[in-house]
């Protein structure tokens, strides 16, 4: 055997022995990811804040939220990891520490001044200490997962995800509801979306459009093939001027899905010998429908977007959205196709659809 020969032989054995020693540290990485909390806790309307007030008031309203909420994460055994804009990262060992700091925010006078959204998830996480001294930074997919769920929040709510509802205590004293599965950008698999309200408003006012277009068609189903369901405020929960409302969650709607597509609702409508009962039948369904983006305009009161079944088709719905989602009908161009949300409120000619969500079909 030559000197090269037994060169190669030894490299190819320290080959070996390096790559067996790398399997083990990669083990030991693996095995360094422990169970975490990650909650994310985002003051709301801060951008028509900065508008409203002077640098100093809306400066010294930030700080007072981002002070008050850090020492309440730290009192409930918590780690404020960062503070990025007008948002708190923390993280906790245990989802009794998460919740016992959730009951604290709520509860504490000062922060009821402010409006915001809490996201929570749980998961395994990598934890990395890049500047001495400072927080541990959790990386994983649990923070990807809990960052996205949050998109999905609306003030005073509290979002969190399955697998951190399954940490919970037995089934039926969660404070959360189901919302059901939703596609989160990044991430392949759907993830199962759980809510809670925190917000104390006068839901009455705020479902007042809904339930007065349900309960004025009520009577015209008593004594004929069912009684009428009478609607209150505490079948469905959570207050802006105008018709339109925001999207309502799922866990507040409690109304029962409608069984078709957009195309099958226009379609069984047309063969109904009185589209007048047909109609009446589905007020108050919630719809989960795609169409095409066609026009949007502004009314007194709010902002109505006309859909359709397809371009240029005669099969159009309406969108009913508050003034303050203007900026998001003018991103969205003629032609696009729109994955939307809402309640089926009444129908002239159209369905007519309030308490909308709604995104591009292709990008949720």
């Amino acid at each position: 055997m030559s000197a090269q020969e037994k060169h190669i032989d030894e490299k190819i054995k320290e080959r070996a022995l390096k790559k067996g020693e790398l399997a083990d540290l990669g083990d030991e990485i693996a095995l360094s990811a422990r169970p975490t909390v990650v909650a994310f806790i985002d003051l709301a309307d801060s951008t028509a804040m900065k508008e409203d007030r002077a640098p100093e008031e809306w400066l010294g309203s930030v700080y007072e939220f981002l002070i008050r909420v850090s020492d309440l994460v730290k009192a409930a055994g918590g780690t404020v990891v960062k503070r990025i804009g007008d948002e708190v990262m923390a993280t906790f060992t245990k989802v009794e520490q998460s919740e016992a700091f959730i009951n604290a925010l709520i509860e504490d006078t000062p922060l009821r001044a402010h409006r915001y959204k809490i996201a929570l998830d749980f998961g395994k996480a990598f934890h990395f200490q890049f500047i001495e001294g400072r927080e541990d930074d959790p990386y994983g997919t649990v923070v990807d997962r809990c960052a996205r769920i949050s998109k999905l929040a609306t003030p005073d709510t509290i979002i969190c995800t399955g697998d951190y509802h399954d940490q919970l205590p037995p089934k039926g004293t969660s404070r959360y509801t189901g919302m059901g599965k939703f596609p989160l950008k990044g991430l392949k698999d759907h993830c199962t979306v759980y809510m809670c309200s925190f917000n104390s408003t006068d839901t009455k006012k705020y479902l007042e459009p809904l339930l007065y277009s349900l309960n004025q068609n009520q009577s015209r189903f008593d004594g004929f093939k069912q009684i009428g369901r009478k609607f209150t405020a505490d079948d469905l929960r959570v207050p802006p001027e105008g018709t339109a409302r925001p999207f309502l969650a799922r866990e507040l709607i409690n109304l029962p899905k409608c069984p078709f597509s957009f195309s099958q609702f226009m379609d069984e409508r047309s063969r109904a010998e009185r589209q007048d009962d047909f109609d009446i039948q589905f007020l108050g369904y919630v719809v989960d429908w795609e169409m095409v983006f066609e026009s949007y305009r502004i009314d007194d009161d709010a902002i109505a977007i006309r859909a359709e079944l397809s371009a240029g088709s005669h099969r159009t719905a309406t969108l009913m959205l508050t003034k303050s989602h203007l900026e998001v009908a003018k991103l969205f161009a003629k032609g696009q196709r729109l994955r939307i949300r809402g309640v089926l409120q009444y129908m002239y000619i159209s369905p007519h659809i309030n308490y909308v969500e709604l995104y591009l079909a292709d990008k949720p």
